[in-house]
């Protein structure tokens, strides 16, 4: 019989469901390891993607773990880098730092979330960022990154230079002008010394420019600034404007004497023949000064203060240094009045004409008369030409006064042509600021003169010889044109102004005007007189008349009528007078010469 077999499950299940539980846990950490290992080298790839160098470290300076961007940046080799993984990090760091960047114990100041700069002994800046503080393998630690701002630090600084320096002469701006002046104040007013401003015009320099060109222009405000900062101290200020203005700011002065003892030596400096390579150009300088706290206590108080005082060296006569004074801040109230009227002044009326004949010497007949502008204002009364011309040079107002002065004066000689003298004619001033306007389209006065039936002949233009300087070809074409519409053109206050014999040759000109700052003093054996007789004598060579202005006395006369001269007008035979009496005047004929010499 055959006997049955029990073999019991239960056991069996139990030892099977162990197995399948370890086997799962077994997949399980598998699977995690698997996951750590791919977050791992994902984080791993990420930190050696980026472009800034990261390293976990511990707070008493050992290499923890890095990206190769780490490596490069701070220069590391094998055995630096073992170095730094023994705690020699903060050394090998700082061995590599500017000593103001260097850190002693940088673990001590290594606080979370901080930002720091680190400027470094080749030149490069980085930026430092930590990390929250973890702990690794039982150690404080902190996440370091360093991002290199080299290029963009740079950027900032070239920016910011272009925002406080003159890009010519490497000199502060007006922007960092104001900011050393305020602070330069503020010293002042706690320490009690002085502080002058001075302000320094280059003159002559648009000449220089005009006949030179922009390139040795600039060679030789770069020389002036160079020399102007020689004459001070290091913690003066010397600073560019803009043109060829130059500002010097004298701190801590115990003797406000002392700038005029600078200013004179930049004076002499400025007085140096400049070297522009292939010439030589001789300049100067004129300065006005301005003291703080007495004259002003803002900083555009003590700019306006040494501009005045400026100008009034260049009226004085230029190449010298003048202090600001309350009679100067008069003087200027009474320019800003005189600006503001002269808006007004066209409109109602208020400009005249007078007329100053000019007397064929030999023959004592006038036939020639200069038209003169005056300003009758109605509660200012008669305001010179000497104040209000300049003024309207400047606002650019003289344009419209000119093209008035012009058909007013055009009116005036056709009268006079068909009442008394029918060849007649009239020189009018043309201003610089005018003949630019028309620099290249002279049509209105050629058809001014049209439109009043008169030819070109009735009208004599006077320019200054700053206008024949200017190298622009479009001066010559101009003349040219005023020339063959039969208009005459006089130099006006010859030899006064930046000779140049050249032009005489190149542009067609009709007379020269002696300058009446050398009839003045006219006596035998003067230099005056030699200087009057070479004008006269060149003139004649070159085929050009010449005309004598400011003759006051029969002497004068008689010393430019043996010299050669053709015309004169002065005080001496008629003031400037109306067109009625003008008029009268042709109408009783040539002045008795002999006459009036003997007289």
């Amino acid at each position: 019989m055959a006997m049955a077999l029990h073999i019991p499950t239960e056991p069996m299940r139990s030892t099977l469901r162990q197995a399948s539980h370890v086997e799962h846990r077994d997949a399980n950490h598998r699977l995690a390891t698997l996951a750590q290992c791919q977050a791992q080298a994902l984080l791993n790839a990420t930190l050696e993607a980026s472009p800034d160098a990261i390293a976990a470290i511990s707070l008493q300076g050992a290499l923890v773990s890095y990206n190769q961007r780490f490596v490069t940046l701070w220069g590391f080799d094998e055995a630096s880098l073992e170095q730094a993984r023994q705690g020699g990090l903060w050394q090998h760091c700082a061995d590599r730092l500017m000593p103001d960047s260097a850190r002693c114990d940088p673990g001590q100041a290594l606080l979370p979330g901080m930002h720091d700069e680190l400027q470094l002994l080749d030149g490069r800046v980085l930026e430092c960022h930590v990390s929250e503080r973890f702990l690794f393998d039982r150690l404080d630690c902190v996440v370091l990154q360093w991002h290199d701002i080299t290029r963009r630090k740079r950027s900032e600084q070239l920016i910011w230079n272009q925002a406080n320096f003159d890009a010519l002469t490497g000199l502060p701006n007006r922007a960092m002008l104001q900011d050393r002046l305020n602070q330069e104040m503020i010293k002042a007013e706690r320490s009690g010394y002085k502080l002058a401003v001075m302000f320094i015009d280059l003159d002559k320099f648009k000449e220089v420019n005009d006949t030179l060109g922009h390139d040795k222009g600039d060679v030789l405000l770069v020389e002036a600034a160079r020399r102007i900062r020689d004459c001070v101290r290091p913690s003066d200020t010397v600073a560019r404007l803009g043109g060829d203005e130059f500002v010097v700011v004298l701190s801590e002065l115990a003797d406000p004497r002392m700038a005029s003892d600078v200013a004179h030596s930049i004076l002499d400096q400025l007085a140096q023949p400049f070297d522009l390579c292939t010439v030589e150009a001789v300049i100067s300088g004129s300065i006005g000064i301005t003291l703080y706290p007495q004259d002003a206590q803002v900083i555009e108080g003590l700019f306006k203060n040494a501009d005045q005082a400026m100008y009034v060296s260049k009226a004085r006569g230029r190449n010298q240094c003048s202090y600001f004074t309350r009679e100067l801040e008069v003087a200027a109230l009474r320019r800003m009045e005189l600006v503001a009227e002269l808006r007004t002044a066209l409109l109602q009326g208020q400009f005249f004409l007078v007329y100053q004949p000019i007397v064929d010497v030999h023959t004592g007949q006038v036939r020639k008369a200069e038209a003169l502008v005056r300003w009758q204002h109605p509660r200012l009364g008669l305001v010179s030409p000497a104040e209000f011309i300049p003024l309207a040079e400047e606002t650019g107002l003289i344009i419209d006064i000119g093209d008035w002065v012009f058909l007013e004066a055009v009116s005036r000689v056709k009268q006079l042509r068909a009442e008394h003298c029918a060849d007649f004619q009239v020189s009018i001033n043309k201003s610089a600021v005018q003949f630019s306007r028309d620099k290249g389209h002279p049509g209105t006065w050629i058809d001014k003169l049209k439109q009043h039936g008169l030819p070109g002949s009735a009208v004599t233009m006077e320019i200054t010889e700053s206008l024949l300087v200017d190298p622009n070809s479009e001066v010559k074409t101009t003349l040219l044109r005023y020339r063959d519409a039969g208009i005459q053109v006089a130099i006006d206050d010859f030899g006064t102004g930046y000779s140049s014999l050249s032009y005489l040759k190149r542009f067609d000109i009709d007379f020269l005007k002696i300058d009446q700052s050398f009839t003045r003093n006219l006596a035998p054996g003067s230099s005056d007189l030699a200087i009057s007789q070479a004008i006269i004598a060149m003139s004649h060579a070159l085929g050009l008349q010449v005309v004598a202005e400011g003759v006051e006395t029969p002497e004068q006369f008689a010393l430019l009528k043996d010299a050669g001269c053709d015309f004169v007008q002065g005080y001496w035979l008629s003031r400037p007078i109306s067109a009625q009496a003008l008029g009268e005047l042709l109408q009783r004929g040539a002045f008795d010469l002999s006459c009036l010499a003997a007289a």
